[in-house]
């Protein structure tokens, strides 16, 4: 019993800590670049785009590797 309690203790401890931690963090940070989107929408273009041109297909095809 006295091994629960203890360890109840080190978790509110620990959630005590990630709650300061995250009121300290910034509010208003994106998870991803805003262009990501466009980016790889691009990059997929591209590299369809070179998948059918058989010159440039082996080349394409390293590269989704």
């Amino acid at each position: 019993m006295q091994f629960y309690l203890a360890r109840m203790a080190e978790l509110e401890r620990e959630r005590e800590e990630l709650t300061t931690r995250l009121a300290a963090a910034p509010q208003n940070v994106p998870d991803v670049h805003p262009g990501m989107a466009e980016i790889c929408k691009s990059k997929a273009a591209r590299l369809v785009e070179a998948l059918e041109y058989s010159k440039m297909r082996l080349d394409a095809a390293k590269d989704i590797r």
